[in-house]
């Protein structure tokens, strides 16, 4: 259950109530006009009559206490985009707002969450589907879109894409889907059915990505030069570095921490554990798990494609994670220098 904070209560807003009450999530509501506020209290929580523009009303709502902040706001313009700045400003964990015009848009995003290239694929399945007019800006977790349908402009949406562990099995079925969909074989109902069951492919059970990680630090600290030891110390140590990270993931670390942690458990392991022969080498094998390869290479690529906002970002965000697990290692490596007179390196 989440707790939402719901800014406007037209016919949209009034839909979005709707639906967060089926979902049983607990509403608060606020819209200027009366009428509106009490035709709607049957669907919310709780509601309240006030200006969201006003600075004293949004600071007295709590916003910092709310999961998520919806602006539904699409027939004023200035009340939208000074509604969702203060939602920014008082805190908001994430802010979702609604739009009907381009201009609008372009002064939301300014406004809005922050930043990954699924914009292709969005643009492909827009055209099978034979939407007029499609524009669509995509970051690294933030997607926004408007388009033109039967004449009709579409509201447009700022839409937060919270990072989540990379899952190759759902990207896979995920572009297979798009391709029938550009093919003409799915109807929008049957295409929706089918992302229902895209989204409950599960990730790998726990034991296999324990062993799958052991193989892996084995393999890449082979690869380096290490000898059979050095494999078998970087083996023992993946078995102990993916529960970890697993425990980790469910309480909500953040990436850094978790990243920095990590690094310094696989090099203690493998300094404590005295199989191998080249600690250099174990703890290549050992941290192979951390390094952020796809954010790096996926950066480069943004680069070339002209795509420099999103690049820079997956950028600066593998060299904060190489970061943190080089303080991992580095303080590690210092301590057991210290406590073995440099015995163990």
């Amino acid at each position: 259950m989440k707790s939402i904070l719901l800014v406007g209560l037209g016919r949209f807003g009034r839909h979005m109530a709707i639906k967060f009450r089926e979902l049983r999530h607990e509403v608060f509501a606020i819209d200027w006009n009366e009428e509106r506020v009490n035709e709607c209290l049957q669907y919310v929580t709780n509601a309240q009559i006030g200006d969201s523009t006003n600075e004293q009303f949004i600071a007295s709502l709590g916003v910092r206490n709310f999961d998520l902040c919806i602006v539904t706001i699409g027939d004023n313009f200035q009340s939208s985009l000074e509604t969702t700045a203060l939602l920014k400003e008082m805190g908001g964990r994430f802010v979702i707002a609604r739009a009907s015009r381009d201009v609008h848009a372009k002064f939301l995003l300014r406004n809005g969450a922050e930043i990954s290239r699924v914009q292709e694929t969005m643009e492909r399945v827009a055209q099978a589907y034979q939407v007029e007019k499609f524009n669509v800006y995509v970051l690294t977790n933030a997607i926004f879109a408007v388009g033109l349908e039967q004449g009709k402009e579409r509201s447009v949406e700022l839409r937060h894409i919270p990072s989540t562990t990379t899952h190759m099995g759902r990207i896979c079925a995920v572009n297979q889907l798009s391709r029938e969909i550009v093919q003409g074989k799915l109807s929008v109902e049957e295409a929706f059915e089918r992302l229902k069951t895209i989204r409950k492919i599960p990730y790998s059970s726990l034991p296999l990505a324990i062993l799958a990680c052991g193989i892996g630090s084995a393999c890449f600290s082979y690869l380096f030069g290490g000898d059979g030891f050095d494999a078998l110390t970087a083996f023992f140590c993946g078995l102990i570095l993916e529960p970890y990270l697993y425990w980790v993931d469910k309480h909500g670390m953040s990436k850094f921490l978790t990243n920095l942690s990590a690094s310094a458990l696989a090099t203690l392991c493998g300094g404590l554990l005295l199989l191998g022969h080249n600690m250099d080498m174990i703890i290549i094998g050992s941290i192979i798990r951390l390094v952020p390869g796809v954010a790096l290479t996926t950066s480069i690529r943004d680069f070339f494609h002209g795509d420099y906002l999103s690049g820079a970002i997956r950028m600066l965000d593998a060299f904060l994670v190489g970061g943190c697990i080089a303080m991992g290692v580095g303080v590690v490596v210092k301590l057991l220098s210290l406590l073995t007179g440099g015995a163990l390196l």
